[in-house]
């Protein structure tokens, strides 16, 4: 029993890829690999270094997309991938899509051509799909450097690429004459730049990287739930439209109890202290955990360290009132002025070190 499980688990399985530019790939891993090892594969035959922001998906038997499991080994997937195989000669082989799981919080920095372009042709898909909104004066722009990116320079025997696209259907024509002198104003841009700048646009839309779920608060009411770059956002259905934002930083965990997911945030004493730690960093430029680990250092960086203690919770708490009250700011800079009054009196007095501050200001 053991040899024929051992069989059927090394038994290869036959996989077909659809790419993000749109073509198919046709890949074969023995059935007791894991999805790790598929996806790795899709994406060196590619050249993406950068693998860690994209996922496989499939269509269940309701023709929905769902991500693969890629913890699971690869025999496991065929039952999943099964149910969207109609227009696929074989019985044994499945199809997959390629997609970007986990968007780049700001995709034109610290990442590969390479994946900087399938970043770009996800995004582009994002926008054809509606789930990436584009204000109708970016329109033009971005339509004109996805131009520039697919077909290079604009040629006039060409004719007008755009019409092969589905890109803002519903802004046209009126705006093809807009594409059309934007296109010839990035004559000689590369394809590379034009993604780049493409991206730099795209990435302050409304949808960019987003995932929205329609959930029931604890009070009955409805609220979408967005999952973004930056962290979760709860906007109300209801019509004040209120949100609430938690960052990625400030939640420790989830929890899943039957149908309810629980979100813990972190408390806010852990919150003023992280507050704290970044305000120190911010005003000395040192890490407090490296300062603290240093506690042989010389007396200087010592000295540094005492003029850049942690604020206690009421200076934390009412430093923007100082900031903000004129009486404060002008009884800093009248005590200011008196310092540099006297710190100039001693250097120019010779009788300086026989008089105290205060005579020599009533002596003046």
């Amino acid at each position: 029993m053991c040899s024929i499980f051992s069989a059927a688990s090394t038994r290869e399985v036959d996989f077909y890829v659809q790419l993000l530019d749109g073509n198919k790939k046709a890949f074969s891993l023995p059935g007791n690999h894991k999805g790790q090892d598929l996806l790795r594969a899709v994406l060196n035959s590619i050249g993406v270094p950068e693998q860690q922001f994209f996922g496989l998906r499939y269509q269940d038997s309701r023709k929905t997309l769902q991500w693969v499991n890629v913890r699971k080994s690869v025999h496991s997937l065929v039952k999943c991938c099964r149910g969207g195989l109609s227009d696929l000669v074989g019985e044994k082989s499945c199809q997959l899509f390629l997609a970007i799981r986990f968007y780049p919080n700001d995709p034109c920095r610290e990442l590969s051509e390479t994946t900087r372009l399938q970043v770009f042709l996800q995004t582009i898909q994002d926008i054809q799909s509606g789930a990436v909104v584009v204000p109708r004066d970016k329109a033009p722009r971005l339509a004109a450097l996805m131009l520039q990116s697919y077909h290079g320079d604009f040629d006039h025997q060409m004719g007008f690429p755009l019409n092969n696209y589905s890109l803002f259907a519903d802004l046209r024509p009126g705006i093809d004459s807009e594409v059309a002198s934007m296109y010839r104003m990035f004559k000689g841009l590369p394809a590379s730049r034009a993604e780049y700048q493409f991206l730099s646009h795209v990435k302050w839309l409304e949808g960019y990287g987003r995932v929205n779920f329609r959930v029931l608060l604890d009070d009955g009411s409805l609220s979408t739930l967005c999952i973004e770059t930056t962290g979760i956002v709860l906007r109300s259905q209801s019509a004040s439209g209120s949100q609430a934002c938690f960052f990625w930083p400030r939640i420790k965990k989830f929890q899943l109890k039957k149908h309810r997911m629980v979100m813990k945030v972190r408390s806010k004493a852990e919150l003023w202290e992280t507050c704290c730690e970044h305000l120190e960093f911010f005003r000395s430029g040192i890490d407090p955990s490296f300062r603290q680990a240093s506690g042989n250092a010389a007396s200087s960086e010592a000295a540094e360290t005492a003029a850049y203690r942690r604020p206690r919770r009421r200076e934390f708490e009412h430093s923007d009132q100082w900031l903000h009250d004129p009486r404060q700011q002008e009884a800093s800079q009248h005590q200011l002025h008196l310092q540099q009054q006297q710190r100039r009196m001693r250097n120019s007095d010779p009788y300086r070190p026989f008089m105290s501050d205060s005579e020599a200001v009533t002596k003046n």
